[in-house]
């Protein structure tokens, strides 16, 4: 199986889009794979390390154990012991545990936004791997994560982290432009058949196979931060933020990140005319992120428990 990564800034539709792709015949969506670089971390490395080791860090992390998976038979199926083949390993028996015969599978779907940061090494340790660059409107992604238990929850901090990520992606384009492709989650809702038709042709799935919904289930830890994955498209969704966000968080937001607004080709309501925020509003912004953390940090361990444990 090859895998085709999803990156770009978290909340931008990366799981919406994955669910959709892995209604494909012979495609298998995994859930994200946060855990993978901390294991490349301990592979890449300046001192030699056994292949068990990494494998250890590999199942031993957090978000692996919301794969749901017994890794103790999965190291026995290894084809050998790179990364590449532990990764592949496991997506062979999340499949097989989804119904999805892994012998019949021949692609598999990692949307994971964040390995947007790390891309290049996805594509020296995957040479046959595939990108799709999903790119929103940054006052919508910051509309969006300020409202959950993790990402920043403030407009300066907001446009940094949403800039970021997106510059990450874009140079990544450049420099692999026959292997990613640029989407708008604009487009995506808008005109959502044009564009998967259009990333079809682009990751060579065949013209006659037909997307089959429902096919993808979100572990449980995140269900609740994708409610709307396994509805249609929701063109509503693309200008919401309009309205959730207060005039003056958006001129903040665009104070900070007119720059790439502009670059993306985004209207800008004050644009390289807002105005910054005062020394009152900085303050109140920084103590509003120190509580947001805190308050964050509990509220994802109490959640990681339920979906383990079910503890409530």
């Amino acid at each position: 199986m090859d895998p085709v990564f999803i990156i770009g800034s978290p909340r931008s539709g990366s799981t919406f889009l994955g669910a959709r792709l892995g209604g494909f015949p012979r495609t298998v969506t995994i859930p994200e794979t946060q855990f993978f670089f901390h294991a490349w971390k301990l592979y890449s490395g300046p001192s030699k390390v056994d292949w068990q080791d990494v494998w250890a860090e590999l199942v031993g992390h957090w978000r692996f154990r919301l794969w749901d998976l017994d890794p103790e038979g999965i190291a026995q199926k290894l084809d050998d012991h790179s990364l590449q083949s532990m990764l592949r390993a496991l997506v062979r028996s999340y499949a097989d545990k989804q119904g999805m015969p892994s012998s019949e599978m021949t692609r598999f779907i990692d949307h994971t936004p964040r390995n947007v940061m790390r891309a290049g090494v996805l594509a020296a340790l995957f040479p046959a791997a595939k990108f799709l660059h999903l790119i929103r409107d940054g006052r919508a992604v910051f509309s969006s994560v300020r409202k959950l238990d993790w990402g920043p929850s403030t407009c300066e901090a907001a446009a940094g982290w949403w800039a970021r990520h997106v510059a990450a992606g874009l140079a990544f384009e450049e420099t692999h432009d026959d292997r990613c492709l640029q989407v708008r989650y604009e487009l995506l809702m808008r005109s959502h058949d044009a564009e998967m038709e259009r990333i079809r042709e682009f990751l060579m799935i065949d013209s006659d196979a037909a997307l089959v919904e429902g096919t993808f289930s979100l572990p449980r830890y995140t269900r609740s931060q994708h409610e709307l994955v396994s509805f249609a498209p929701d063109v509503s969704r693309v200008d919401a933020w309009r309205a959730e966000l207060s005039g003056r968080q958006i001129e903040i937001f665009e104070f900070f990140s007119a720059g790439m607004l502009a670059h993306l080709g985004y209207d800008m309501t004050t644009g390289h005319s807002s105005k910054g925020p005062s020394a009152l509003e900085r303050a109140q912004a920084a103590f509003a992120e120190w509580w947001h953390n805190e308050w964050g940090n509990l509220r994802q361990r109490k959640r990681f428990l339920r979906s383990t444990t079910g503890y409530e």
